[in-house]
C-alpha cells in the first residue's frame, strides 16, 4: 500500500505515453483509450476517466500466511530530501 499526496495528471503530453504503455502491455481489445481534453477517453465506448499520480512518502509491506509481519518505507518528500555537498556546493539530490 502506498500513501501519498494525489494530483490530477492533465498534460496530454504525458498522458500519451501511458496510454501507449497499457497498449502494448494489455492491447486494446478491451482496454482501447485515447487522451482527450486532459483526460483518457475510451475508443469506442466513449466515457472519460480521470488519471492521477500518488508522489509515494511512505509504503507498507505486509506478509501472510504462518509467520505475520509488517514493513514500512519511508520516500523523501521535498521538505525531507537529503541534502548533498557538491563541490563546496548544497544541493538536493534527485
Amino acid at each position: 500500500m502506498l500513501e501519498g499526496e494525489a494530483e490530477q495528471v492533465t498534460d496530454n503530453g504525458e498522458l500519451e505515453p501511458i496510454v501507449a504503455a497499457f497498449a502494448t502491455k494489455y492491447g486494446t481489445e478491451i482496454w482501447d483509450f485515447v487522451v482527450r481534453d486532459g483526460m483518457f477517453s475510451h475508443r469506442r465506448a466513449g466515457g472519460r476517466a480521470l488519471v492521477f499520480r500518488v508522489r509515494p512518502v511512505r509504503g507498507l509491506g505486509f506478509r501472510k500466511g504462518g509467520l505475520s509481519s509488517q514493513t514500512t518505507w519511508h520516500f523523501p518528500t521535498e521538505e525531507r530530501r537529503p541534502r548533498r555537498q557538491v563541490a563546496g556546493v548544497s544541493s538536493c539530490s534527485a
